[in-house]
């Protein structure tokens, strides 16, 4: 066989970085990371808890994955590199340890939105994770036998930028063809490739396989022109792995500048690995950015890891790795700072300025300067000082060692989570990482860096603008949530479910009232507002059934229900969210032939005098009846009626009252009245209104027709009390999470 050269040996190991590094970059940062922790953060407010406990919640069992991984990786790196040293073969444990990142990272396709096997793809992912760091560790050690030993620090520096490169191809690729956004497109509007449904968030589920397929196809190279060195001695077994093991604990040790680089490298690496698994988790459960918007940052982001890690490299080279070091962890440790005391709303107590998301934008100034400075740390490696140790066969223990602080996982995640579950504050997970930067912040005098990364050449300039682009731009203003919803013309095909509340939410499987049936016709058509839940057009048939035996009555004329989708509305009301709102006319509905051109033009009654204080000649018995009919539904939460109207027929009922508690004053209400509905029974994610009052409520309806009648004077204004805040309209992050797929559904 022919001699493989030195070229193709360094290209072959480089392509294992191009290879592996969408596991990082795609799974754990950002887009398989926040997709788990919006589909956990789902599945835990179904239980019963509430939005702030569920994400707390979920980010909880995010961090215990990558403490359990991280313990596995850390603990089981020394033995595993020994191993490698003793039995002088190396690709073997490659191949094995690419079968579990294969197979692990292509299972994450299943990972299903509503969150009912989320516990099984955790432990997929967990797999496919071991395996990639353990395969590190074999390919590391190789890293003396790739290339000529005063080309070792060149080596691996230009292989981490390479593989940064590939994670970022790999990022912009999900981000253009498969993930979707909340209108069911890709970044670039196009559907998700190869049909995927975006309804049942295919296109971002595809990311497992997308990974497994790009590590298969990209290590091609590696097996095609890496090999393991011949080897020195004969091969050992596990018991000489052990006292080789313990050796070079001992020789580790022995040299107190080495082991104080180890310990210190140790803390503030696993501090990085703590803040890299959760800064996509804390954009999506804190900040409450989509997946698309956590990639797109997710680029820059990773552009300015690559140039700041060229120029680390540069000031490692010039100054040492001390200064680089230390400089780079006081910076992270205000980023850690600064981290906790924000969140969507809010930096340190302070709003956002009007127009903008300043906490998102700030968001981007930090991440950026703690990839930038993260970078810094990990290019600053111990290539160098393994490479000083003789022989070269120890080289697998020694890079082992170093992973014992790099194993994403062992104090920072776990730290991460106990802060995470115990006060249920998201943002204070990222607290003890700060402790751990600073803990780690002391290491030896290295010497003077013989190396720098060596960064691809076009990177440098198109970085460098890139970064100077995403971070000149304010944050872009989020489509508002009632442009969403109100583009909708159908509904979604899931289960009949209402999220959040009437005012705040949204709804899915909703049913379209016909526009005409026996006994009622939808009004006002090109609303296109005639869907509700099931219940609700229950509750219309047979209310209508009802109304059709009054005199002069031959059913309903039926107002307002909800949009296909529910959320909010372009015009009008601000409930009718979660298709549990009903709008019934006045208008009696003695003709039930109308056309839509007439259903448009015609109007209902008002049946007001005097602003709302009595009913005018307009009011029957007949609406007595009818409102009083939906009212002893069970189904019904309250009814809302102008003032006038529930002080009549208080005065007018001889029987029993205890309906008229459902039946509310409240303004306007007399050209129709507005039924709303219970939540369906087990509908975990909808939030009923609290219950009236007790009693009749027929003295509070008194109440409003005398401050009609006589208006109270009013209430003097503080001069001192700040300006009443305009009504902040919402955007898709401030309704349920659920709603995201509401919207996304076919």
């Amino acid at each position: 066989m022919a001699e493989i050269s030195t070229r193709k040996r360094v290209w072959g190991w480089w392509f294992f970085d191009w290879a592996s590094q969408p596991y990082h970059t795609l799974l754990v940062t950002f887009i398989f990371g926040p997709y788990f922790a919006s589909v956990a953060a789902e599945h835990f407010l179904s239980t019963g808890l509430d939005t702030q406990a569920a994400a707390a919640r979920a980010q909880t069992v995010w961090s215990w994955c990558l403490t359990i991984t991280g313990l596995i990786i850390g603990f089981g790196a020394p033995l595993i590199g020994a191993l490698a040293d003793v039995t002088g073969r190396r690709i073997p444990w490659i191949f094995g340890f690419s079968i579990m990142y294969v197979v692990g990272s292509g299972l994450l396709w299943y990972t299903m939105p509503d969150g009912s096997n989320m516990w099984w793809m955790l432990s997929a992912f967990g797999l496919g994770f071991v395996g990639a760091e353990y395969a590190l560790i074999f390919i590391n050690s190789q890293l003396p036998d790739i290339g000529e030993e005063e080309d070792v620090g060149k080596i691996s520096g230009s292989g981490f930028a390479f593989g940064y490169f590939g994670g970022l191809v790999s990022l912009a690729i999900m981000l253009a063809l498969f993930v979707e956004q909340p209108n069911g497109k890709t970044l670039i509007g196009l559907d998700p490739a190869f049909g995927l449904d975006a309804g049942a968030r295919e296109g971002t589920r595809f990311v497992g396989l997308l990974t497994a397929a790009w590590y298969v196809l990209f290590m091609i190279p590696y097996f095609m022109w890496v090999r393991d060195a011949d080897p020195t001695g004969k091969p050992g077994g596990l018991s000489q792995a052990l006292k080789m093991l313990g050796k070079a604990v001992k020789r580790v040790l022995s040299r107190s500048s080495l082991a104080a680089y180890l310990g210190s490298s140790m803390l503030y690496r696993d501090a990085l690995n703590g803040l890299y698994g959760f800064g996509g988790v804390y954009a999506t459960l804190v900040l409450e950015w989509n997946i698309v918007k956590i990639g797109v940052f997710g680029i820059i982001s990773v552009l300015a890891a690559a140039v700041f890690a060229w120029l680390g490299g540069k000031a490692d080279k010039k100054y040492g790795p001390k200064p680089v070091i230390k400089s780079s962890i006081w910076v992270l440790i205000l980023v850690c700072a600064t981290i906790v005391g924000m969140d969507r709303t809010q930096i340190f107590g302070i709003p956002p300025g009007r127009g903008i998301n300043a906490p998102g934008s700030d968001f981007l100034w930090l991440w950026c300067p703690d990839r930038w400075h993260g970078r810094n740390l990990a290019s600053v490696q111990p290539v160098d000082d393994g490479a000083s140790f003789r022989p070269r066969s120890t080289h697998g223990k020694l890079w082992s060692l170093w992973f014992v602080g790099s194993g994403d996982g062992l104090p920072g995640p776990g730290l991460d989570c106990d802060h995470d579950h115990s006060d249920g504050q998201r943002a204070l997970g990222g607290f003890p990482c700060g402790g751990i930067v600073y803990s780690g912040s002391d290491p030896v005098d290295l010497g003077k860096s013989r190396r720098g990364p060596d960064l691809v050449r076009m990177l440098r300039v198109v970085s460098v603008i890139a970064c100077a682009i995403g971070l000149a731009l304010p944050a872009v203003a989020e489509p508002l949530a009632k442009q969403l919803f109100g583009a909708m013309d159908t509904g979604s095909r899931q289960r009949p479910s209402a999220f959040g509340s009437y005012s705040k939410g949204c709804a899915s499987g909703l049913v379209q009232l016909p526009e005409t049936g026996p006994t009622w016709q939808a009004m006002r058509l090109s609303r296109n507002r005639n869907w509700g839940h099931p219940e609700t057009i229950d509750f219309i048939e047979k209310l209508s059934r009802s109304a059709a035996k009054q005199r002069g009555w031959s059913g309903l004329y039926i107002g307002d229900i909800s949009q296909p989708r529910g959320g909010p509305m372009l015009t009008g009301h601000r409930s009718h969210q979660i298709g549990l709102d009903i709008d019934i006319w006045m208008l009696p509905a003695n003709n039930l032939r109308m056309s839509r051109q007439q259903r448009e033009s015609i109007s209902s009654i008002s049946l007001r005098r005097n602003k709302g204080a009595f009913v005018n000649r307009n009011w029957t018995r007949q609406h007595h009846e009818i409102i009083k009919a939906a009212a002893k539904d069970k189904r019904t939460a309250r009814i809302f009626v102008f003032p006038g109207a529930k002080v009549q027929m208080c005065n007018d009922e001889k029987g029993n009252r205890s309906y008229l508690r459902k039946i509310r004053p409240w303004y306007g209400h007399h050209y129709h009245f507005h039924v709303r509905l219970k939540c369906p029974r087990n509908a975990k994610g909808c939030v009923n209104q609290d219950p009236p009052p007790k009693g009749d409520g027929c003295a509070e309806a008194q109440t409003w027709v005398n401050n009609i009648i006589s208006p109270p004077p009013p209430t003097p204004r503080d001069p001192n009390a700040p300006p009443p805040k305009k009504r902040r309209e919402y955007v898709l992050a401030d309704l349920p999470s659920q709603c995201v797929s509401v919207l996304q559904s076919q």
